[in-house]
């Protein structure tokens, strides 16, 4: 039964080539069928957790030492590196990424074989030259490769890597806090030498301190002739509590001295892993229900466009063409 045509214009012009628009869409489906399972490469994340770092030795100066130090004139400055935010910046810093890119990582092929290769040629960046093969390919790892998320609870810092390969992105991944744990191995031992040198700076300052607090002393003890009158008895007590309060300083940042020293052991600012990466089974993308959903739906909307647009170019067609002429009068 022909449906009347005082239904909408364009649901009555679909229906009435509905052959042609189910074969469309037949066509439509095999395509995004083909699209879906051939036409997109599996992708495998390998995830690493790193435990946050441990504060014990990072705390350093108490409460007593602050204030001293403080009352001295000295600040102290404090370590910042080893720190969750601090993890990420480094692990998608230029300084890692260009390393990994041109490393061999081992992976497994589609037969089972081991084979090396380099990160930057597994990435398949299409080029003009060198350099813009290596820029691509650092925004590739940004934005398509490598991801870091920070657990705000926990402080667990999670690094991922996704690639067509999951041995290969296991081992980016691993390799990928090494070096971490190389930098900040590094660069912590240079700022605790460098503070160690700072406090050791500061131990010779209160040492000078205290020399000529007690040459001041003596002084006046030599010099005096009465110490019973009351203001030799305030003047006594004056030199002595600054003899007291440079030699108290200089205790402290003797303990401070202690604690940086045994902060420049290495293994206490080594990276701590929760779990290696290992290589996944299943695949994290694309997720095939999904994105053929999401490409039928954008067919079956694009093919109700072209309707609509082939129905007003006739609509159009037909107002421009001229009427009937009036048959002749006998």
């Amino acid at each position: 039964m022909q449906p009347e045509k005082k239904e909408h214009p364009l649901i009555y012009f679909i229906f009435r080539h509905r052959v042609v628009n189910i074969l469309i869409l037949l066509l439509g489906a095999i395509l995004v069928f083909v699209i879906v399972f051939f036409g997109m490469k599996k992708k495998y994340t390998a995830t690493v957790s790193i435990l946050p770092p441990s504060q014990d030795l990072s705390s350093g100066i108490g409460s007593s030492m602050g204030a001293l130090a403080n009352l001295a004139g000295i600040n102290l400055p404090q370590s910042t590196l080893q720190s969750p935010e601090m993890y990420k910046e480094i692990l998608t810093s230029r300084k890692v990424l260009d390393t990994i890119l041109f490393e061999e990582f081992e992976g497994i092929d589609t037969s089972g074989m081991i084979y090396k290769e380099k990160l930057i040629n597994m990435l398949d960046i299409k080029a003009r030259n060198e350099r813009e093969k290596i820029d691509k390919a650092l925004r590739k790892l940004s934005k398509d490769v490598i991801y870091v998320n920070i657990n705000n609870e926990s402080n667990v810092t999670k690094l991922s890597v996704t690639l067509t390969d999951p041995l290969y992105a296991a081992n980016v991944a691993n390799r990928m806090v090494e070096l971490l744990n190389e930098i900040v191995t590094t660069q912590i031992q240079h700022e605790n030498r460098q503070q160690l040198l700072y406090i050791e700076d500061h131990i010779r300052y209160a040492q000078d301190s205290i020399k000529i607090a007690e040459k001041n002393l003596q002084t006046f003890l030599e010099q005096v002739k009465s110490i019973a009158e009351p203001a030799n008895q305030i003047k006594e007590l004056a030199l002595k509590r600054d003899l007291e309060l440079y030699s108290t300083i200089w205790i402290e940042l003797k303990q401070q001295k202690e604690i940086y020293t045994l902060k420049s052991i290495p293994s206490l600012a080594e990276v701590k892993v929760l779990d290696k990466a290992q290589p996944p089974y299943l695949k994290s993308r694309p997720k095939r229900l999904l994105t053929m959903i999401s490409l039928g739906g954008l067919f079956l909307i694009l093919q109700i466009c072209v309707n609509a647009l082939i129905l007003i170019i006739n609509n159009f067609r037909k107002e421009l063409e001229p009427d009937e002429p009036l048959p002749h009068a006998k």
